[in-house]
This record gives structure tokens, C-alpha cells and sequence, in this order.
């Protein structure tokens, strides 16, 4: 199933940072918290890939990720709305770790959303092909629909215990009942056994 990020397990050139902002993508539907995270950790790698690969950045003194996106004329670099807005994505990281606060599943998609301009950014200014994407909130992955089949196979199982479990219940039934009656006539013949001697 094709998702936002989906298309960066092509694209060897963005090896570094395409798994993470796949990871940060897939998780939202599990956990806001842990996309939001993953959205920090996929943007830290997008920086630090840049840096590797501007050879117009100075090597950063620091390599934290304020440190990456304030310094070294980083700024100047990208375009200024979208470089604003990484403060967003930073902030919901950071608060998601450090902070019992709960953030909300539209918080992590806009993060998502950032992550996704940036990766297009990068991909029109440093990739070998370009293709213009729009971010899609619809096709991030739902896990509702793994976990209903997740539901369904446990209320089979479930289900196929019962039946077995009435099944083997009967079965100890019969026995107990073989087994009274055994112990009955046994019982009776020990009786008629002692009025003999």
C-alpha cells in the first residue's frame, strides 16, 4: 500500500533518513506519541544528511539538532516558512519525551506533514529525480484495520478453544460418569464381599 513516505524504500540516496520518516508514518495510528517522536529523530537525520551533503555548510561545531538548524547559515539555506515550522515538529518530539502532556493524533499528522514539505524540499534540491507529492492525511497507515483482523483471528481462536473446551468437558463428563459407575459396582461388591465373610 503506497503511504506518504512509502516511496523513499526506493531512493537509495535517502537511505539515511527514508526509514525513520517511514517509522514516524507508520507508528501515528499505534502511538501520536511515538510518531512524534520518530518525526524529531527522521528530522534530525534530514539535517545531518544536508550537512553531509551541502558542501556550502561549515562543519557544525555541535551536531545537537538546534545546533544543526540555527548554525552555519542553515537558516539561509531552507526556505524560511518551512524552516519556522521545524520548531513544531521539534517542540512535539520534545515534549512527547519528556513531558506526561498527551498529544493529540492531528498534532502528530502535522508533524508528519512537515517532515513530508521537507523531504520534498530535499528531494527537489539535492535528489537525482524529482517528483512533486502532496501529503495525504488518508493514506497514513490505520492500524484499525490490522487490528480488527488481529480481533478477528483471536475471537476464532477463542472460539475454536470453546468448542474444544465443550468438547473435552463432555468428554470428562462421560468419564466421571464411567467412573461413578465403576466405583459403584465396585463399592457394591465390596458390600456383598464382607456379608460373605
Amino acid at each position: 500500500m503506497d503511504t506518504n513516505f512509502s516511496y523513499l524504500k526506493g531512493k537509495s540516496e535517502f537511505a539515511l533518513f527514508g526509514p525513520a520518516c517511514i517509522d514516524a508514518e507508520n507508528v501515528l495510528s499505534t502511538s501520536p506519541v511515538m510518531s512524534a517522536v520518530a518525526s524529531r529523530k527522521a528530522l534530525e537525520l534530514c539535517v545531518k544528511w544536508i550537512y553531509s551533503t551541502d558542501e556550502t555548510l561549515g562543519k557544525p561545531r555541535e551536531d545537537g539538532l538546534q545546533a544543526l538548524l540555527h548554525n552555519n547559515g542553515f537558516p539561509s539555506l531552507v526556505d524560511y516558512s518551512l524552516w519556522r515550522r521545524f520548531q513544531y515538529i521539534v517542540k512535539n518530539g520534545n515534549m512527547s519525551v519528556h513531558t506526561a502532556k498527551a498529544l493529540s493524533k492531528e498534532d502528530a499528522i502535522l508533524s508528519l506533514n512537515i517532515l513530508f514539505d521537507f523531504v520534498q524540499w530535499i528531494e527537489y534540491c539535492y535528489g537525482q529525480e524529482y517528483t512533486e507529492r502532496k501529503f495525504d492525511a488518508h493514506i497514513i497507515p490505520n492500524a484499525n484495520a490490522e487490528s480488527k483482523r488481529i480481533e478477528a483471528e483471536y475471537t476464532r481462536v477463542i472460539k475454536d478453544i470453546q468448542k474444544n473446551a465443550d468438547k473435552i468437558a463432555d468428554e470428562k463428563d462421560k468419564q466421571i460418569q464411567e467412573l461413578l459407575r465403576i466405583n459403584a459396582r465396585l463399592s457394591q461388591e465390596r458390600t456383598e464381599a464382607r456379608k460373605i465373610h
